[in-house]
């Protein structure tokens, strides 16, 4: 008489990592989990990966679906959320 013996769990080790998760490479950034702030918002850092934009011969920031015009308050640089195409 045969009896089946039960599966035996195995792990599977990743470069020292036993769940098997990878993170990922350097310099990816996940998209944000949120939208742009609305007009007229002062933000005192740019989102990640924010980029400089010439719309109508005026720079801008761009970065999370919003432009930004850069002001300095005082000796602080700040940024506010703008509309450059009206």
């Amino acid at each position: 008489m045969m009896t089946a013996s039960a599966a035996q769990p195995s792990t599977t080790i990743v470069e020292n990592n036993p769940y098997g998760y990878t993170p990922p490479p350097y310099g990816y950034a996940p998209p944000p989990a949120y939208g742009p702030p609305p007009i007229g918002t002062t933000v005192y850092v740019l989102p990640p990966g924010a980029y400089s934009a010439d719309v109508n011969g005026q720079s801008y920031m761009y970065g999370n679906g919003a432009y930004y015009k850069t002001y300095y308050n005082g000796s602080q640089v700040v940024y506010v959320v703008t509309n450059p195409y009206g």
